[in-house]
C-alpha cells in the first residue's frame, strides 16, 4: 500500500480488506497496520471486493485477525470497520429518541 497519496488527499482511502494477498505474516501485518492508524487514522476503510477478489479465509477470519491484532485500540477499530465507512457514505447513524 503507498500512504502517501492518502496522506497529501483526504478523500483518499485505503481499503485493507485485501490484506491476506500482500502479507502473511499476523507480527509484520498488525506493524504495518500501526502505521496506518499512526498516519491516516481516519482513511483506513476494511471494505470488500467481493466477489471481484477470492478470499484466502472467510470474512469472518479475515475480521477476528484484524481484531487480534496488538496495538489497535477499540476506537481505532470502530473506524476501521465502521466509522471511516460511515464518513465516506454520509451515513447518519444516530437512533431517534
Amino acid at each position: 500500500f503507498n500512504m502517501n497519496v492518502a496522506k497529501q488527499r483526504e478523500y483518499v482511502f485505503l481499503d485493507m480488506s485485501t490484506f491476506q494477498t500482500f502479507e502473511p505474516d499476523p507480527k509484520a501485518l498488525s506493524a504495518q497496520f500501526r502505521v496506518l492508524f499512526d498516519h491516516i487514522p481516519d482513511q483506513v476503510l476494511f471494505g470488500t471486493d467481493w466477489p471481484m477478489f477470492v478470499f484466502s479465509a472467510t470474512p469472518k477470519t479475515l475480521i477476528d485477525q484484524v481484531n487480534s491484532f496488538d496495538g489497535l485500540n477499540d476506537n481505532e477499530l470502530e473506524k476501521l470497520f465502521s466509522k471511516n465507512a460511515q464518513r465516506v457514505i454520509d451515513v447518519n447513524t444516530h437512533q431517534p429518541a
